[in-house]
């Protein structure tokens, strides 16, 4: 055959081959789903030190840590439902090294149910050159598994046999480093969920707490970004399905809705009870005040807290709607002396509003009456002495508590539960012993500030355990601090390396239990308390608590169950005025109580009355 020919033959089998190709790669099936998993930190979880995967994008806050010791990454919030995977996963991870260098990446991936239970996945061990230069390294296997419902996803990076002076970084969380997860998916995707959270005057507000529940469990959470916007996503299989969003903002729950059910690709307005309040305080004359101090409380929760300007204005944006107490102090130093008496002023806030609060006489004058009146103080107290109605101290109560034991304080809203934790506190420190204070609801300046206002000493024999601040938004300035009060798990390390330090019986006070009823299961919560109980019993310290009485009686009854000690508190009206009263419930030896009538009093805290 000539050369020729030969040469034409060729050709045109050549163009039937890449017509066949063209043709079959039209006519192929579509790619198969993929769910990609990007690595991120985000402390605000509360679990798995941040270290999470998820299907957000990465917002551009670049994250590194050395890979020598090996770093985990866990899918959050865990599978609603079951998660079946098959084809080619795609590990995708960007690293550098302080010195060009040849080492061994382990990577693996397991499902961890909530038991702790594991299953591997995969399992990979690849030898890699590594540079200074950040770069991405390519890692595939094949794989078939499904994820089951209640199990999180955990991916495992770690950097081996490098020499003893060369360090092998890995990154994540940033736009320019984006290690993740591509897993192959059976089902068609994920339904992807736009939530926005806006105030009263439907403007955005960021960081709202947004959770999705499905049968009393959380499947999702996240927080509202700066302009107001959240990403949830479903599996396909969860269309139709009923869930209950809720959000909350400043620890008040400000939206719910328990009949939502996803269907494709929408958006959601999360129109939550914020509103914005501006307060003009005003003396007796009707004159502005500058520099008093105000504190917002809804019920007994605090909002905000700050100080009125030159023109009396104390302006708080995005409050919770409800019955809001206001507290205003003043501080007018009088000849190096300062007292700080204070008025409390309770309104329903239900839309944007502006409101003046005139100070009493009685309030903005006292200090200046208080320097005037000393005989007659001393007068009235000697009185009260001869006529054997002098106060009994709250120590008898104290005193009579065995040491160790846990004390369960269960009492309504307003009673004093946090006080009496305070007194206990002050307690310890006159009997030299340290107190480790666990906060939920408020910040540890705000208790220490408190217990000051009431007389009790707050020195250095108390230590604080925050479970507040990280959840209101700001950084924690204690030693020991935990990011949020759902967090069961790092709280309990968190107690335990503070008692190993400790070691001198030193009292846990944890006030309060009840916003963690509403987070965590019962079982959980019950086992919780009993194992920190005998945890911190076993150092030869007690256990006391505080738990609001709308937690519900099913818990109440378990909680009191494992308790030594019960202190009962209550706060009621009686012919208009507000009353309170305490009694000791149950106590080892026998040393139970009938109520007995007290009162708050600024310096000396609470007193008992005869």
């Amino acid at each position: 055959m000539p050369r020729l020919a030969r040469r034409a033959l060729l050709l045109s089998a050549l163009m039937l081959a890449l017509l066949a190709l063209f043709s079959a790669r039209a006519h192929a099936a579509p790619s198969p789903p993929i769910l990609e998993l990007y690595a991120h930190t985000d402390y605000r979880v509360g679990v798995f030190e941040g270290r999470i995967l998820s299907n957000e994008l990465p917002k551009g806050v670049e994250q590194r840590a050395t890979a020598l010791g090996g770093i985990n990454f866990y899918l959050h919030p865990y599978l609603s439902v079951a998660l079946p995977i098959r084809g080619t996963l795609q590990i995708k991870l960007w690293m550098s090294a302080t010195e060009p260098t040849v080492g061994r990446v382990l990577i693996s991936l397991s499902e961890v149910a909530k038991d702790g239970r594991e299953e591997t996945i995969i399992d990979l061990s690849v030898r890699v050159p590594i540079d200074v230069r950040v770069q991405p390294f390519y890692f595939y296997a094949p794989v078939e598994h499904i994820f089951k419902p209640g199990s999180t996803i955990r991916l495992s990076v770690a950097a081996k046999e490098v020499p003893l002076d060369v360090n092998v970084i890995l990154y994540w969380g940033g736009r320019s480093a984006p290690t993740q997860v591509v897993l192959p998916l059976l089902e068609e995707g994920y339904v992807v969920i736009s939530m926005r959270a806006l105030n009263s005057a439907g403007l955005p507000v960021s960081g709202v707490n947004i959770t999705i529940w499905q049968d009393r469990l959380p499947i999702w959470q996240g927080f509202s970004n700066s302009t107001g916007h959240s990403l949830a996503y479903f599996l396909q299989a969860s269309k139709g399905a009923l869930y209950s969003i809720r959000a909350s903002f400043r620890g008040v729950e400000v939206y719910r809705n328990d009949n939502f059910s996803p269907t494709s690709a929408q958006s959601l307005d999360l129109n939550c009870k914020l509103h914005d309040l501006a307060l003009i305080i005003k003396d007796p004359l009707g004159r502005p005040v500058e520099g008093a101090e105000v504190k917002l409380f809804l019920d007994s929760i605090p909002i905000l807290s700050g100080n009125s300007s030159q023109d009396g204005i104390f302006s708080a944006k995005d409050v919770p709607e409800g019955l809001i107490h206001v507290e205003v102090s003043i501080h007018p130093p009088i000849l190096g002396w300062v007292y700080s008496p204070s008025q409390r002023f309770s309104f329903i806030l239900s839309r944007p509003m502006s409101e003046s609060l005139i100070l009493s006489p009685i309030v903005f004058y006292s200090p200046y009456l208080a320097l005037a009146t000393p005989i007659s103080v001393l007068a009235a107290i000697a009185t009260a002495r001869l006529r054997g109605r002098r106060p009994k101290p709250l120590d008898e109560i104290l005193k009579n508590i065995p040491r160790p034991s846990i004390v369960m304080i269960k009492g309504n809203s307003g009673s004093g539960k946090t006080l009496l934790l305070e007194h206990l506190a002050s307690y310890n420190i006159r009997m030299g012993k340290v107190s480790m204070i666990i906060t939920t609801v408020a910040f540890p300046s705000e208790v220490r500030e408190d217990m000051r206002r009431f007389g009790l000493p707050a020195d250095g024999r108390l230590i604080f355990i925050d479970c507040y601040s990280q959840m209101a938004g700001r950084a924690s300035l204690e030693k020991y601090s935990v990011a949020s009060a759902s967090d069961l798990t790092g709280m309990a390390i968190t107690i335990s390396s503070c008692l190993s330090e400790l070691r001198d019986g030193a009292d846990l006070l944890f006030d309060s239990i009840t916003p963690i009823t509403n987070i965590v299961r019962l079982d959980s919560l019950v086992n919780f308390v009993h194992a920190i109980g005998a945890k911190v019993k076993g150092f030869g310290g007690s256990f006391f608590f505080t738990i609001d009485t709308s937690a519900g009686s099913e818990i109440l009854s378990k909680l009191e169950a494992i308790s030594d000690g019960v202190i009962e508190m209550d706060a009621f009206e009686e012919g208009g005025v507000r009353a309170r009263r305490i009694r000791v419930v149950k106590m080892p030896g026998g040393y139970e109580t009938d109520w007995m009538r007290f009162r708050i009093e600024s310096g000396r805290g609470i007193v008992l009355m005869p």
